[in-house]
């Protein structure tokens, strides 16, 4: 669990929880053109792969290309590649070109939303305190926090000055059997507001964080 704090705004948490199994599909690898193979970016349709009930066995999914010059013979090109005993059906693909300034940084969450940002604007948690009771800020900053399912980490930010926030994780996860839930408390109870569905590799998924005044501030 990892917890974003705002002074005004109250938590935000993210943890592990497990769920039922409902239907397991493929999870197929993305590949780029490095000019002369196709290499191995990153796995999607992750979410098939988790044990999670859901009203439809079909998915979704969203992937930053890492290689932007994933060009051949003047076309961009992508391999589609399935390395296990599994069964992948897709009935679409669209690639959509993001033009932007260099020193902005493109993040995408699990709807689709494109959240840019700048690497200097950033805010780093102040306090990082796991299940245990544990600072694991070190570990965090270090991109080295290994934590089982069922564990949590509390990340307290302070105050922050903006109505347009997101929280930026990086998951690196060879098997799970859950989601990573970003969790807000409403007051009462600990409110689901995002699910990150690790890949087999580094990949940065934004959540987008709803603003809300304290009801005594105009």
């Amino acid at each position: 669990m990892i917890t974003w704090v705002d002074g005004r705004l109250g938590k935000w948490v993210l943890w592990h929880r497990s769920y039922t199994p409902y239907h397991s599909g493929g999870c197929p690898y993305i590949a780029s053109w490095n000019g002369k193979s196709y290499v191995p970016e990153n796995t999607i349709l992750v979410k098939s792969e988790y044990l999670k009930e859901r009203n439809s066995p079909n998915i979704r999914d969203y992937y930053l290309i890492k290689n932007q010059k994933s060009i051949r013979n003047g076309y961009y090109t992508f391999q589609l590649q399935e390395f296990e005993n599994e069964i992948s059906h897709i009935d679409s693909a669209k690639l959509l070109v993001i033009e932007h300034d260099p020193a902005v940084r493109i993040a995408t969450s699990s709807d689709g939303t494109i959240v840019p940002y700048k690497d200097n604007e950033l805010k780093l948690p102040i306090k990082a305190i796991d299940n245990l009771g544990k600072d694991v800020s070190e570990a965090l900053e270090k991109s080295s926090l290994k934590r089982d399912g069922g564990g949590w980490v509390e990340l307290e930010f302070g105050p922050v000055e903006s109505e347009n926030l997101a929280l930026l994780i990086a998951p690196k996860v060879k098997k799970a059997n859950s989601p990573i839930l970003v969790q807000k408390w409403n007051g009462e109870n600990w409110e689901t507001v995002g699910e990150i569905y690790p890949r087999n590799d580094y990949f940065v998924e934004a959540v987008k964080l709803k603003f809300r005044k304290p009801q005594n501030e105009t």
